[in-house]
Order: C-alpha cells, then sequence, then structure tokens
C-alpha cells in the first residue's frame, strides 16, 4: 500500500494513530498555546476572562490547546474541532470534561466567538483562503 499524501486526511490519522504523541506533539501544542496566551495584550486577556463567549481551537489534535484554553479562561466555553476521527476519539479520552467536535474537512459549522489557529495554517498551500473560506 501506498503510504498517503503528506497532509492529507488519512496521513493525519495515521500521524495521531501512531507517532504523535512519541514525536512530542502533545507538549509542543501545549507549549505554544500557553505562548499564544501569553502573548495576548492585557485588554485582550481581561476581556477573555471575564466575558462568557465561545472559543474554538480549530485543528485541535488531541485537545492539550483546548485544555489550556478552557483552563485559561474559565467563564469562555472552549471548544476543539479536527477532521481527524481519531484525533477527536483520543481527545474525548484523555479530556473527557471537554468538548470536542469533528467535521469531515475541519469545517466550522457554527458561529462562535474566537478562533484560535495554533500550528495548523502552515499545512496549507493558501493559508489565507481557508480562512477566508471559513468566516464568510
Amino acid at each position: 500500500m501506498d503510504d498517503p499524501v503528506v497532509n492529507s486526511k488519512a496521513w493525519w490519522e495515521n500521524v495521531f494513530g501512531s507517532t504523535w504523541e512519541s514525536n512530542s506533539g502533545r507538549e509542543q501544542d501545549r507549549h505554544f498555546m500557553e505562548r499564544l496566551i501569553a502573548s495576548l495584550p492585557e485588554p485582550e486577556l481581561e476581556f477573555l476572562r471575564s466575558t462568557a463567549i465561545t472559543i474554538l481551537d480549530w485543528g485541535s489534535a488531541l485537545g492539550d490547546g483546548v485544555n489550556v484554553l478552557a483552563r485559561s479562561f474559565p467563564s469562555c466555553k472552549v471548544i476543539g474541532l479536527d477532521f481527524s476521527r481519531t484525533a477527536v476519539d483520543k481527545a474525548r479520552r484523555i479530556f473527557p470534561d471537554l468538548e470536542f467536535r469533528m467535521t469531515e474537512s475541519g469545517e466550522i459549522e457554527e458561529s462562535v466567538d474566537v478562533i484560535v489557529c495554533s500550528k495548523r495554517l502552515e499545512h496549507f498551500k493558501a493559508p489565507l483562503d481557508v480562512v477566508r473560506s471559513q468566516i464568510t
């Protein structure tokens, strides 16, 4: 059998099922989400800490970034979304108190207030087109 094309859904299913954890994917997701939050200006941090809004981690992998967001902004509803069934199933087992969704192509099916995308857009040939397709 041929190897799946890099960044295809089959490729990600394989990565999340085999090498993600052994290659420190979980630690990287946690680290980059912590860095993202630490880099937010104080007014945005205060807003997120004091307002009950919905935050979506788009491309949530095994949920470590979702966990960081939920701990950092406890008044917010935080949702993880991924197109990998393997990733979402594992995330639900690792973080049973958090919400994770799977959509076939990673499409965002509902309105949310904030979309966070850490370490994901570099996997697309035209990342700004991908973002625009989700917010129009």
